[in-house]
Order: structure tokens, then sequence, then C-alpha cells
């Protein structure tokens, strides 16, 4: 995965805090976008620590009931029942191993999806609000298919969903260029995450199309951020690139929806992160 100097930062802050740091500032108030892309964010992320923590746990009281039953003396006393016992990997921590490579996929691969997706629905809540930045002379549309509707809202609504069907299938690099054309959201690709964000999108791209293999596009993409993969190899993913993915979105999602409030006067929403 990228390395540089903000993940360099990121690591070691995520390294050296304990149970009590919060590792994410998220906004007071945000838009209904990015309130949700918030809520999946934890979603995504509580999915890894709940299934560590089943696993030690049970392990760390079947080991302790065993050694009650037997009567054997001493017996682990005033510990963490979350942290595991030295020497002492039982058979569900042994299964969370054999589980968390795919386990590992499957969560990155949720949080490249929740940020793509705040993407789109971010763009949809700004040309709902202003449709005029939909406005280009490129776009040509034949009369028949004006008065197939009745309502200027229905024609607006039509237009507005033809533009983020064709803004979904950009690339990340060109959807920022787009926000920048037609939002008036500058130098995004300036952000100190975004290179891990170009490495989040494109490697989940490898893993759902690729079964894990990097690819030509993957190598192009990363090169100009010292990216050294090469074709052919495998993405393998840790507890630590989940961290950068989840915080490299954190943070670039905080900026740019702040400024998207302001510029487009969006509705904000209290932040909730639980159902």
């Amino acid at each position: 995965m990228i390395s540089n100097a903000w993940t360099a930062t990121k690591l070691s802050e995520f390294e050296q805090a304990d149970g009590e740091t919060n590792l994410f500032a998220v906004p007071r108030f945000a838009s209904a976008a990015a309130n949700s892309f918030f809520h999946h964010l934890v979603g995504a992320l509580s999915i890894f620590i709940t299934t560590v923590n089943t696993a030690v746990f049970a392990d760390n009281a079947a080991f302790v009931a065993n050694k009650i039953l037997q009567k054997e003396i001493p017996y682990p006393k005033n510990f963490d029942p979350y942290i595991p016992l030295p020497d002492n990997p039982g058979p569900h921590l042994r299964q969370f191993n054999r589980v968390q490579k795919a386990l590992t996929e499957m969560i990155f691969i949720r949080l490249a999806d929740n940020f793509t997706t705040y993407l789109l629905d971010v763009v949809a809540e700004c040309v709902r609000a202003k449709p005029l930045a939909l406005k280009s002379t490129k776009d040509q549309i034949s009369t028949d298919v004006i008065l197939d509707f009745e309502t200027m809202e229905e024609l607006r609504e039509y237009l507005i969903q033809r533009k983020l069907i064709s803004f979904a299938y950009l690339g990340l690099d060109k959807q920022l260029n787009w926000l920048s054309e037609r939002l008036g959201v500058a130098d995004l690709n300036e952000r100190e995450c975004f290179p891990s964000l170009i490495d989040l999108v494109e490697a989940r791209n490898c893993l759902v199309h690729g079964r894990g293999k990097i690819g030509e596009k993957y190598v192009q993409m990363l090169a100009p951020y010292g990216g050294s993969a090469e074709v052919g190899q495998t993405v393998n993913l840790s507890m630590n690139d989940l961290f950068i993915a989840a915080k490299a979105g954190e943070e670039f999602v905080t900026y740019l929806d702040k400024m998207l409030l302001e510029k487009f006067n969006l509705r904000a929403a209290d932040l909730f992160l639980w159902p």
C-alpha cells in the first residue's frame, strides 16, 4: 500500500493510542451524505473490532474456566479479558486468523464503496440545491425526450440523474476535477490524504475485479505517489491498511463536506453515528 509522510504520521498515532484515545474526529454537523458516510464508516470498522474482541474474550473465558474447573492454581487474575493471554491462541482466535484475510478485504471494500457513494450522494445534494451547476453547452437532448416530461421538475430530475450516472463512472481523479469545474471546489487532489484514497479505490477494484491481483491501472495510478507495486502482485491488507483507508476518508469527507455545506447552503444534520 502507499507510504508517505502522511501515512507514517497517522500510523504512529495509531500505534501509540490506547483504549481511551479517539483517533477519529468526525464533525459535529454534516450533510445527509456525510452523515451516512460516517455512520457506515464506524459500522465497517466495528465489524473487525467486534470479531477480534469476541474471539479473544471467548478463548480467555474458556482458558480461565478450565483452570478453575481443574483446580489449577495459580490461574490468571485481574487481567483484561479482551487482551489475549500469553501462549493462549485458543480455537476462536485460531479460527479468526484463518478468516482474517477475507474479513479484512471485505471491510476494505466496504470502506471504498462507502467513500465513493458519499461523493455521488453529496453531488446529488448540491445539484438539487443549485441545478445551474449542471449547465453545460455540451449536453444535447432531443425534443422527443423533453416532451416526454409533463413538468419542469420532472425534466430537471431526469437531467440530474443522467449527470449522476456519468459522474459515477468517472475515476476518482476525474471526479475531483468535475467537483472543481462544476462545483467550484479546487485543490482536492492536493490534500495530504489524497494518495491513500487513490490507493483505496484502486486496491478495491483489484480485489473486486481481479481476485486481489494488481493490474496495470493500479500501477499507473499509484506511480506518481510513490507506489512500487508490480503487475501480478497480490493486494495484502492489514489492520493498518484499514485504519489508513478509514482515516483518509474521514479527513477528506470532513474537509469537502464543510465547503459544500457553506457553498450550496445544504441542510446540515446533527451527526448521528448509531441506529
